[in-house]
This record gives structure tokens, C-alpha cells and sequence, in this order.
């Protein structure tokens, strides 16, 4: 019967209401629409809810609607619990199993809400007993959370984590590449210009060393930044820091890059820990229908290894540490590369 009803629903069917049967042991992928009538005091209940829908291999965003009767205190509490206690609805996989396991082991939240709702016939009594509650729940919460996070960042590349879902407090750590290489470009060639907040991605302006365009002022990197003017490709500002860029000089340096301090695993870069080589960027006009330029590197390690375009990338967002004196490189060997590479399409 329930294998027909989800047959129905995908067929033919728009809506279907379920009962708590429906948050189990069926596949609802095809849908990306949960509206929950009542929250679940439970929150493994709630998150089995979602999961109907929000799994791999899921192809759309997921939007997740609770009714809430606003005249009720404690029903209110329970929301709030589970959106910000739990992260049910904007954290790292949504809530982790590890969390809710580990709080789960310690107490029972269920019963404890249903305490609550027992017991307390006021409004601040309501309060008050959902404060001592997630004062209990917080330390243990915290904890859980601080070893995911750990071993997300230990074990997952960092491509993988840029791809799941952040809380916001924690999306401003990994950034998109071009919203990372903007930020890097703006504190290189703004020093002495403006005054740097890297917590919250934003600068601000004192002087403009460009045109009379860019005005002095706030600006950032972040979206919902309400107070910062937000940085686009397409702003003066940023197409001043891009013409700047395009002539300034990159006398050869020797660089050390530190793989240690990185925030995430490098997958790309596993087995070059230790080792020296040699590295060129070279700018290559392809003239077809239409020209393009496109920014190719060539490295070759001491033992004779050449590294891939993504190597190359990836070792290239490293943190480095440069030499103060210019070092003599063979650029027409590295060149002599290049060329072999081009011409057995070896740049992959």
C-alpha cells in the first residue's frame, strides 16, 4: 500500500498528506517541498521528516515550511530548539547524527518537552523551563559539534565542503575561488588604502587609489552584508583592482607553501608534501571564432614529475612564504614544456 501511494504521488499526484508513517523507509526525491503541519517534539522525527526528500542525489533545493501557531509559547520554543539548537534547517547536513545521537544518549528531549508542556500553564514559566533546557543541552551540543566539524575538515577535501550546506556563521571560511581570489587581490594592492575585517569579509575604503568612481566607504564580500556595499566583478572598485593587477611585475621568487595551516583537506596535492620544483603561469592567446585568453602553468618537480593544471591551482591557493631576493630560473626549459604539453594536450 505505501509503495502504490508514493507510485501515485510521483505519477500523478501533487500533494500528499501523510501521517508519521510517511517519514519513514520511503523515497520522496522526486519532491522537494516538506510543509510540517506539527513539529515533532523529537528532532531525529524531524529530521526523518526532511530526509524523505532532502537525500543524495537530491537535483533541487529542498524547501522546508512549519506551521506554527504563534498564540502557543511552547510551540514556539520547540522551533526555536530545533532551528537553532539542532540546526535543522541551515546546518552542516542539516542536523548530524553524531549531534543528535550524542544529546539523545544523555537525555531524553521528547520527554522533556513533554514535561514542559504538562507542567508549565504560563508564559514565563514556558521560558523559563526551555532556558534550563538548552542551557543542558548546550554543552553537549557544543562539544559534538566542534569534533564534526573537526573531522569534516580533516578527512573531506575542500571542494567536498564547499559543496555542502554552511551555517551562515560558517560560510564566510569557505568561500567561492573567484570570491577568495578577490579578497586576496583586494588586501594586496589595498594596503595602506583601506582597513581589513577578515572575520566578517569587509574593508573599509579610506582612499581610492583609482578613479573617481570608486568612492570611499564599507565594502564586502558577503550577500546578506545589509551595512557593506557588496563587491561585484562588474564594480569599479573591483575592475580597478583587476587593471592594477594585469601590470604588475612577478620578478621570479622562491615560494614555501604551507599545506599544514590549510582550512580542509587538499586531495589533489596528496604525495607532493616534502618536494621542490619549478613553476611558470604563462598567459595564451587562442585565436578561433573568437579570442580568448587563457592562463596555463607549467611545473615539474626535481625529480622530473610534471603537475597537473588542477595541482597547479590547488598549490597555488596555498598560503606562501616568499623569498626577499629574486632567484634565477630557467624559464626557456620551463617553456620548452609548455610547448610539449600544449602539443600533446597534456593539460589536464
Amino acid at each position: 500500500m505505501r509503495a502504490a501511494l508514493v507510485e501515485e504521488f510521483r505519477e500523478r499526484a501533487q500533494i500528499m498528506i501523510a501521517t508519521e508513517a510517511g517519514a519513514e523507509g520511503i523515497n520522496l526525491q522526486f519532491c522537494s517541498l516538506v510543509i510540517n503541519y506539527d513539529l515533532p517534539w523529537n528532532p531525529q522525527r524531524v529530521e526523518q521528516r526532511i530526509g524523505r526528500c532532502h537525500r543524495y542525489g537530491q537535483k533541487h533545493n529542498v524547501v522546508v515550511v512549519n506551521f506554527l501557531n504563534q498564540k502557543n509559547a511552547a510551540d514556539q520554543r520547540v522551533l526555536q530548539l530545533l532551528a537553532e539548537k539542532f540546526n535543522l534547517f541551515s546546518g552542516v547536513f542539516g542536523a548530524s547524527d553524531e549531534v543528535l545521537g550524542a544529546v539523545e544518549s544523555g537525555m531524553d528531549i521528547e520527554r522533556s518537552i513533554a514535561e514542559i508542556y504538562q507542567k508549565c500553564k504560563t508564559t514565563a514559566q514556558i521560558n523559563a523551563a526551555f532556558d534550563d533546557l538548552q542551557k543542558a543541552l548546550d554543552t553537549e551540543i557544543k562539544a559534538r559539534l566542534k569534533k564534526t566539524r573537526h573531522s569534516l575538515l580533516e578527512h573531506f577535501d575542500v571542494d567536498v565542503i564547499s559543496k555542502l550546506r554552511m551555517t551562515k556563521a560558517d560560510s564566510h571560511v569557505f568561500l567561492q575561488r573567484v570570491e577568495k581570489w578577490l579578497w586576496q587581490l583586494s588586501m594586496l594592492l589595498l594596503k595602506g588604502h583601506a582597513r581589513f575585517d577578515a572575520e566578517q569579509l569587509r574593508f573599509t575604503l579610506n582612499d581610492s587609489p583609482f578613479d573617481h568612481e570608486v568612492r570611499a566607504g564599507l565594502y564586502g564580500l558577503r550577500r546578506d552584508d545589509d551595512e557593506a556595499t557588496h563587491l561585484r566583478l562588474n564594480h569599479p572598485l573591483t575592475k580597478g583592482l583587476l587593471k592594477q593587477a594585469r601590470v604588475l611585475e612577478t620578478p621570479s621568487a622562491e615560494l614555501r607553501f604551507d599545506l599544514t595551516n590549510n582550512q580542509g583537506r587538499v586531495g589533489a596535492l596528496d604525495g607532493l608534501q616534502g618536494k621542490r620544483g619549478t613553476l611558470l603561469l604563462t598567459k595564451v592567446e587562442v585565436k578561433s571564432l573568437e579570442t580568448t585568453d587563457h592562463l596555463l602553468f607549467t611545473a615539474v618537480t626535481d625529480d622530473g614529475a610534471v603537475l597537473k593544471q588542477e595541482q597547479c591551482r590547488k598549490l597555488m591557493e596555498l598560503p606562501a612564504l616568499a623569498s626577499p631576493e629574486p632567484v634565477a630560473i630557467d624559464t626557456k626549459a620551463l617553456a620548452r614544456t609548455t610547448n610539449a604539453c600544449c602539443r600533446a594536450s597534456a593539460w589536464n
